[in-house]
């Protein structure tokens, strides 16, 4: 497929955003016919759905404009449909830890934080991410293109791993992450999870029931996960995590879901209704959503 110029390419790019995702799921999508536009361009026959045009843009990005996008849906495909199975690994995006958020974390047996470097981006801000990471997951991946591998094995920890997406759309691994379990701190898990979440652990793990006002929750919750072992702590963590990802991949695994829109099924969370207004328009043609 011939390389669009770069101009095009960031509009085609910007079409694989949470906030369209969101439009198309929604009862009245305002204002999606416009950020749609540019899927209009792809040379795909005029019947084509709303989401073999999304492939189609895809497989423009993929030849010509590797944006982050690009990446974080290669991993996801790669990863957990790949080396892993969506009924027993899940996927966040946009994950906070500390002052950083990690591009994407992979829960599966264990936990595994993707942080992606575009040959657009800067390494600058590397070094603080990465201590971000290391105390709250098992393992810790650099993501880059082939052409900056080596820039970025010279610049990390060697605990750190590093994997470079080739030009074919492979997965190369230049350097196996180690495991970081020694580094984890409770109180930096503690704070991955939401209320329920931290509830659930300590009522199932030692049968804790708030005991305390509700204003004074969070901290009685913290001190009580800050006593259990940490190995057993991050296990419970990414069980927990790991549920986010159940309506996602129910969402992915419907017949006819685009591959290309794996990565927001994991980065947008959907309502059950939402999700069949999406899939109903993306089996419809494009037309329909332009208003044509």
């Amino acid at each position: 497929m011939p390389a669009a110029p770069a101009s095009s390419a960031r509009r085609l790019a910007s079409v694989f955003s949470t906030r369209v995702f969101r439009a198309l799921a929604a009862e009245q999508p305002e204002g999606v016919a416009a950020r749609l536009a540019p899927l209009a361009t792809v040379d795909v026959p005029g019947t084509a759905t709303l989401g073999e045009r999304f492939e189609a843009a895809h497989r423009s990005l993929v030849a010509s404009y590797r944006s982050e996008y690009v990446f974080k849906n290669t991993l996801v495909s790669r990863i957990v449909f790949g080396k892993h199975r969506p009924a027993t690994a899940a996927a966040i995006m946009e994950m906070p830890m500390g002052d950083s958020e990690a591009d994407l974390l992979v829960l599966n047996g264990t936990s595994t934080v993707y942080e992606i470097k575009t040959d657009l981006d800067q390494f600058s801000r590397l070094s603080g991410q990465l201590r971000d990471y290391c105390t709250r997951a098992d393992r810790v991946y650099v993501v880059t293109s082939d052409g900056r591998a080596a820039t970025a094995e010279a610049l990390v920890p060697n605990h750190v791993g590093i994997l470079a997406l080739r030009r074919s759309g492979a997965l190369s691994t230049v350097r196996p992450a180690t495991s970081n379990l020694d580094q984890i701190r409770h109180e930096h898990l503690f704070r991955m999870l939401r209320r329920n979440e931290a509830q659930a652990i300590l009522r199932d793990h030692i049968g804790y029931t708030p005991d305390v006002p509700t204003g004074q929750l969070s901290e009685r919750m913290g001190a009580l996960f800050g006593e259990l072992d940490v190995a057993d702590a991050h296990r419970l963590v990414v069980t927990q995590l790991r549920q986010r990802g159940r309506a996602a991949a129910s969402l992915t695994r419907a017949v006819g879901f685009p591959r290309s829109l794996r990565a927001l099924a994991y980065g947008t969370e959907l309502s059950g209704v939402g999700r069949e207004r999406l899939l109903r328009r993306l089996h419809q043609p494009m037309a329909l959503m332009l208003g044509a």
